[in-house]
């Protein structure tokens, strides 16, 4: 059962295949980044993730863009977390803002983002301390500027925010372990 292509263009079944060996796999970047997002826009490839200091605090959302997934452009910091009043708390206590994703939908660029409480041990605890947002360009454009479609309240009680736009073209906000919100028409 094949499983691949070999870099030298033979199959790649389960028993060639290897740990050194993985077909397909390529660096894309010198760049440390963590949960990684790629989305297609309109006029190529865009790609974001936690920035460094991963559990420090960070500045926001970096994008790149690519005409072709190989050759990636630095497009820097679009958006800085800090403006929008429930970002007040976590910025005291100097919190990173992690996993934002981005996604082209309804002709613009949309960047969900998290940022973790990390106040206790409990699962209980952490979901009354962390929160996750929806960031929308203002001008279509993946550099923005973008805003907070809710700044004065998190969207989602917890981290790891996505969205999904389904067949009928209806968009739902998802967060951590399988929560999601149906978003109005305009998201």
């Amino acid at each position: 059962e094949d499983v691949g292509i070999l870099a030298d263009g033979e199959p790649a079944t389960p028993t060639t295949a290897s740990r050194d060996q993985l077909p397909g796999l390529r660096k894309l970047m010198d760049m440390p980044l963590r949960d990684t997002s790629i989305c297609r826009g309109p006029d190529g490839w865009y790609l974001t993730g936690t920035v460094e200091p991963f559990y420090g605090f960070n500045e926001g959302i970096k994008v790149w863009r690519s005409p072709d997934l190989t050759n990636w452009t630095a497009l820097g910091f679009v958006w800085k977390y800090g403006g929008s009043p429930w970002h007040k708390p976590f910025l005291e206590k100097k919190k990173p803002l992690w996993a934002p994703e981005i996604h082209f939908l309804k002709g613009t660029f949309w960047l969900t983002y998290s940022i973790p409480g990390w106040d206790g041990p409990s699962f209980e605890k952490m979901q009354k301390t962390s929160g996750s947002g929806l960031l929308r360009s203002t001008t279509g454009k993946p550099e923005g500027p973008y805003e907070d479609v809710q700044p004065h309240e998190r969207l989602g009680d917890d981290i790891d925010a996505s969205l999904f736009e389904d067949d009928d073209g209806t968009v739902y906000f998802l967060w951590h372990s399988g929560k999601i919100a149906k978003l109005k028409p305009d998201l």
